[in-house]
């Protein structure tokens, strides 16, 4: 019983962290036109180190020291979020947002169903491969709207996105628990931000000068977002959860954008969309039916 209760509280803590991933796209428009988005990966990750520092020295977050093996899996998931970054930007510079959305999300869940059969000998149920399908049929309901001419090259980035995050889910997996998810996320930002940096300059982007104005405070609280988004994420798996599953409830990304845009944006809510956003819910749901019967008797 015990197990399935921590095991919930992993899948929880995905959850939460997938909140704060879908405001994301409110972040980036309020610094839409100020950072662009090079720009914003390496001084978002260069404010999250600074904020990990913070937590670390004043004794919130306790410092351990890292084993030499870990150290490649460290550079490999900077490396990953990077292109997970590149690649996302690309995707959606080049597709719609709903094929660029759909294709993503859809290769997330697959992507995270394989990796984690290859690396943890992870068994899906009946469950949760129903629940694969609903999620995928409830992301193309959610993008139908916005749908356009289909572009190979985005598609190539779009899928490349979702297996960059579905990797990146697999080493979190793998070394969370040896951790603090603070520590980890920060020397993972120590490669994102200068890396990104390189990336700016390869694509001639505008690096503003500090100064006090509302793109900066945005950006700022885009960094501890990020902080805690991520910190929740990494905390999660070191639960040791599914990565199959935590992929599905990353899907409900989507619809949290939805929601926020339809209240901060008054954006129009199709019936597909709505429809879109049920399943969803519903797919990151259905696979936790048994562990919640289980912990209630």
């Amino acid at each position: 019983m015990a197990s399935n209760k921590t095991e919930f509280q992993g899948y929880l803590l995905v959850f939460f962290s997938t909140i704060i991933y879908g405001i994301y796209g409110i972040f980036t428009r309020l610094i839409n036109g100020y950072f662009q988005s090079f720009t914003t990966s390496f001084i978002r990750e260069g404010l999250t180190v600074l904020f990990s520092l913070v937590l670390i020295l004043i004794g919130i977050v306790k410092w351990k020291k890292i084993q030499r093996s870990d150290i490649k899996w460290l550079i490999v998931m900077g490396i990953i979020s990077t292109m997970g970054n590149f690649s996302l930007y690309n995707a959606y510079s080049l597709l719609p947002v709903g094929i660029a959305s759909f294709l993503s999300y859809s290769l997330t869940i697959i992507g995270s169903v394989v990796f984690g059969i290859i690396f943890f000998k992870e068994k899906i149920g009946r469950l949760g491969i129903f629940a694969i399908f609903l999620s995928i049929a409830g992301i193309l309901l959610t993008s139908l709207g916005s749908l356009g001419n289909f572009n190979v090259i985005g598609a190539l980035f779009s899928i490349g996105f979702g297996i960059f995050i579905s990797l990146y889910a697999v080493i979190a997996k793998k070394i969370s628990g040896s951790y603090d998810s603070v520590q980890i996320y920060m020397l993972v930002c120590l490669i994102t931000s200068p890396l990104s940096f390189i990336l700016s300059l390869i694509f001639k982007e505008n690096i503003p000068a500090f100064e006090f104005n509302s793109s900066w405070m945005w950006i700022v609280l885009f960094a501890i977002s990020a902080l805690v988004a991520n910190m929740l994420y990494i905390k999660g798996f070191s639960y040791k959860i599914n990565v199959s599953i935590a992929g599905i409830i990353c899907t409900t990304e989507s619809v949290v954008a939805v929601i926020a845009g339809y209240l901060i944006y008054s954006e129009v809510i199709t019936f597909t969309t709505l429809i879109g956003c049920i399943l969803i819910t519903f797919a990151a749901v259905l696979p936790h039916f048994p562990t919640l019967f289980k912990i209630k008797s």
